[in-house]
């Protein structure tokens, strides 16, 4: 075996502390990530669950995955997503909290032993007989392997864009993965490229709260995870506002400077979170757009503008002075 072979059977046996779905398959697993401290981060919309997603963690948790456990003890808000639509429709949805949730997951990741934690970025796959054998990270060791599972996100060739600044980045300022999306690419694997569209954050010492309507969750939330023995509490609201005609005179009148309509942006953006250009383009009979203000946790001062992704930097700052919005925060 080569020297920088690295077999997962030479790794350290901690049987003991392997949760049940590990012991009873007899596997030895690794998770390789860019940086520990974002394991469970969520750059995005601060929340889990609703329509699309609320069966999905419970799924996860069926089948023995963190999402539902991680995320339920701390949730803010819990709207049922669709409460009164018969037996199997309710769903849970709720704001997980972006700042607490990370370090929950890591340490159920590392001491309850779902995997070996290990800081890495994987730059290729070597493949035998067509099938993947080998993981090669950035630092030279390889890892024998008899199965991968790729969890790449949006790290692949990831670009942010903010109006008319393009860069190569990840999620929250981490690193892109350019040699893994080379590698797979090289081996006829297709990729396509998709618009998350994120919004910005603001500043909640900035935000009218008076002019908005307070979004509260349910009385009695019903929890994510089939195992949870102590129910979740709400312990934050949301607010809902809207945009108004100042909002779309300002949208119209720049949407020669927004990377949806230049043609910076070539990635498909998801049906259910069109960006806010698109909306007023789409349909510009109607007089305001809902606008979804979430925080970003508990112990933040970062608000989630759910809605308004998109617009130009000097003229985001605009449209929000035109609504009870008005402040920024750092991941403007």
């Amino acid at each position: 075996m080569p020297e920088n072979l690295i077999s997962p059977s030479s790794a350290p046996d901690t049987r003991a502390s392997r949760p049940r779905w590990r012991r009873r398959m007899g596997l030895e697993t690794v998770c390789l990530t860019m940086n520990l401290d974002a394991v469970g981060n969520m750059p995005c919309n601060p929340a889990i669950g609703g329509t699309g997603k609320g069966h999905l963690v419970r799924e996860l948790d069926a089948l023995g995955g963190r999402d539902g456990p991680c995320g339920g003890p701390r949730l803010h808000p819990v709207p049922d997503a669709q409460p009164g639509q018969g037996a199997g429709r309710p769903l849970p949805a709720g704001p997980g909290g972006s700042p607490e949730v990370p370090a929950g997951d890591e340490a159920h990741a590392g001491a309850a032993g779902a995997s070996d934690p290990a800081a890495g970025e994987v730059v290729g796959l070597r493949t035998e007989d067509g099938s993947v054998r080998q993981v090669v990270p950035r630092t030279g060791a390889v890892y024998g392997v008899r199965a991968v599972i790729l969890c790449s996100g949006t790290y692949l060739h990831g670009r942010t864009i903010v109006g008319e600044c393009v860069e190569p980045s990840g999620p929250d300022g981490l690193h892109p993965s350019g040699e893994l999306a080379d590698c797979l690419a090289a081996m006829g694997l297709p990729l396509r490229r998709f618009k998350t569209g994120t919004p910005p954050r603001i500043n909640a010492r900035t935000v009218d709260f008076d002019r908005m309507e307070v979004q509260t969750g349910d009385d009695v939330p019903v929890p994510f995870s089939f195992s949870t023995t102590r129910p979740p509490e709400n312990r934050a609201v949301c607010w809902l506002t809207y945009t108004n005609e100042e909002t779309h005179r300002i949208i119209r009148e720049n949407l020669d400077r927004s990377p949806i309509y230049t043609g910076v942006i070539e990635g498909v953006g998801p049906r259910y979170c069109p960006s806010i250009e698109t909306k007023i383009v789409r349909f510009p009979d109607k007089p305001r757009h809902q606008l979804f203000v979430e925080p970003m946790g508990l112990d933040t001062e970062e608000l989630y503008l759910q809605g308004f992704s998109s617009p130009p930097c000097r003229r985001r700052c605009r449209c929000r002075c035109s609504t009870p919005c008005r402040g920024w925060s750092r991941r403007s």
